[in-house]
């Protein structure tokens, strides 16, 4: 069972992570031309914390605020050469600053000044996921062994989170890449607090332990962990239900339709947890048909999602995260067998859901050697959420909603295109592109849209 590597995954801002089951078993992205940013001098690559520059520790503390769209209208504000940047799987902007993660060797993330137009700042280490506060002050980086914790705009390296088990000889060891991974990562509503899902493998022989923890973010330190001791199963993901009441953990993996479970946790109003250890609700089973058939489970809140399929025909289920309960199978049909549904995104106003079905493309290899395998959609279903009928499918290499107002962008042939989310089809403006997209997506205030591909790097206004 391989993790496929994903950095800055929109995914309702929430990196929710995708896991990558390998060989489908399941124990186991002219006129007013932007300007082009001169070739500047790279910083080394650092560690996390080390050397961040002038220019980020100098800078202040801004407000965050979500603006909303009026026009779809697009102007180009930057276009960066991907040789020259690197090339880019997944991208976020706040404040200014670009933060991007490479997709090749040498692996590893970086913070560009957009109005600088300059790296600040390069770090080490295989990102697998991103996520920011809904404050927009605190930055988490998933580095697969550890979580480390930013604060924004500064950059600074507050706190390293790491996960030490218990030995059979009942000992502690912080736990390394090879028996340990951080899987998933979520930020409370009042950024307050970070869940975090992670697979322990290796110190108990072939066994693999689940923990989800709670972190304070003020101390620092975690406030509780629950263990799941699940055999063969590889996914601990970790969502904060709407209302900030409750904390869904998905399980996915393990030997029989047991080993594929959801639970979740009551949280206490003031200190979040309501007992130490955690004290979950029954699991809830998922209603899987094989355990080797599943292809994807992310969360996208409300909903947890989980694709499985056999053949050229597949099914996608809605699970709700306040309730762990089964809301609703979607059938959907792939061109090829190894096509699966792995993205999808959630309108504004929570009424359309897209989910893409993708083709699977080999990208080279890992650090560790392990095949890279990316997942390019070519088709979106559109769900109507109001009664969960399936209103048509769009042609889209990538599609993503705004955070703020009824408009989306997609990317459609050889173009960027910005719609009306009642008329995904016909495009409010458009703007040519070179390259295969890597990663689409809204900037976290929502003014701009970004977009990388294996030419160049794209940074547009919208309003």
């Amino acid at each position: 069972m391989k993790h496929s590597s994903f950095f800055f995954l929109f995914l309702a801002l929430s990196i929710g992570c995708k896991k990558e089951p390998k060989d489908k078993k399941v124990p186991k992205g002219r006129a007013g031309a932007p300007q082009k940013a001169p070739p500047a001098k790279t910083p080394p690559l650092q560690k996390p914390g080390e050397g961040a520059s002038r220019d980020l520790r100098s800078a202040s503390p801004k407000p965050f605020q979500l603006m909303g769209l009026k026009s779809g209208k697009m102007t180009p504000m930057v276009t960066l050469n991907a040789a020259e940047l690197g090339l880019l799987k997944e991208v976020h902007e706040l404040h200014g600053r670009l933060y991007g993660t490479l997709a090749r060797k040498p692996f590893g993330s970086l913070v560009y000044d957009l109005n600088a137009k300059k790296i600040l700042s390069r770090y080490k280490g295989v990102a697998q996921a991103v996520t920011f506060s809904p404050s927009g002050t605190y930055l988490a980086v998933n580095q697969g062994e550890g979580v480390d914790l930013f604060s924004l705009p500064k950059m600074q390296h507050l706190k390293r989170f790491t996960v030490k088990l218990p030995t059979k000889s009942g000992a502690q060891k912080v736990s390394q890449i090879k028996n340990n991974n951080f899987v998933s990562m979520a930020f409370s509503q009042d950024s307050r607090y970070l869940a975090t899902g992670e697979v322990n493998f290796g110190s108990f022989g072939d066994a693999r332990t689940q923990t989800v923890s709670l972190w304070d973010l003020k101390t620092k330190q975690a406030l509780v962990r629950h263990t799941v001791e699940e055999g063969e199963a590889n996914a601990c993901d970790v969502v904060f239900s709407p209302g900030k009441k409750r904390l869904f953990a998905a399980v996915v993996g393990g030997s029989g339709k047991g080993g594929s479970f959801g639970l979740l946790f009551p949280l206490a109003p003031r200190n979040m947890v309501a007992s130490d250890p955690f004290a979950p609700a029954p699991p809830l089973p998922f209603a899987l048909p094989c355990d080797d058939c599943v292809d994807a489970w992310f969360p996208l809140s409300p909903y947890y999602i989980v694709t499985w399929s056999k053949g050229l025909k597949g099914e996608i289920q809605l699970y709700n995260v306040l309730t762990g309960q089964l809301v609703k199978r979607l059938p959907f049909e792939k061109r090829a067998e190894e096509d699966s549904v792995r993205v999808a995104s959630l309108s504004a106003d929570k009424s359309l859901l897209v989910l893409g079905i993708s083709s699977a493309q080999d990208s080279g290899k890992d650090e560790f050697g392990n095949d890279i395998v990316q997942h390019i959609p070519y088709s979106y279903l559109l769900v109507e959420t109001a009664s969960f009928a399936i209103r048509g499918t769009l042609p889209a290499r990538y599609l993503v909603f705004h955070p703020a107002s009824p408009f989306a962008a997609r990317v459609h042939g050889e173009t960027l295109q910005i719609m009306a989310q009642k008329d995904l089809e016909k495009p409010l403006s458009s703007y040519p592109i070179k390259g295969a997209p890597l990663a689409l997506a809204f900037s976290q205030d929502g003014t701009k849209v970004l977009l990388s591909t294996t030419k160049e790097l794209y940074v547009l206004n919208v309003k």
